[in-house]
């Protein structure tokens, strides 16, 4: 493989990991602020009123003030509320993509910096 075709792959790699890590990035914050407005009785997550909202696949809340009725969350949203919001997975998993574009950025420009100095 050529150094051309290598470095258009890193780019490419690159790229895909920033625009990962923006979008993540994105949707954690919204699924935390929209998991805020659930509540657990019993172990179980509900949404605190009507209508309910969503986690997957882009989290949302109606912001229409509905009736304080409990809702029970569906399995999907449920999976993501207990698996990945309420342990910080998903922060976890979005630090670690942002720290691994970080480093191969970094490694990089390094790199850059040594061949120009030649």
């Amino acid at each position: 493989m050529k150094h051309g075709e290598t470095m258009k792959k890193r780019d490419a790699f690159i790229i895909l990991l920033l625009a990962a890590s923006v979008y993540l990035t994105a949707y954690t914050v919204s699924a935390h602020m929209v998991a805020s407005r659930i509540i657990e009785m019993n172990g179980k997550p509900y949404w605190r009123n009507a209508p309910a909202g969503s986690l997957w696949p882009w989290p949302n809340k109606k912001d229409v003030i509905g009736s304080p009725v409990l809702i029970k969350l569906n399995e999907t949203d449920s999976f993501i509320y207990n698996y990945l919001i309420k342990t910080y997975l998903l922060s976890i998993i979005c630090a670690l993509l942002w720290f691994l574009a970080i480093i191969l950025i970094y490694k990089i420009a390094k790199s850059a910096k040594s061949t120009l100095s030649r």
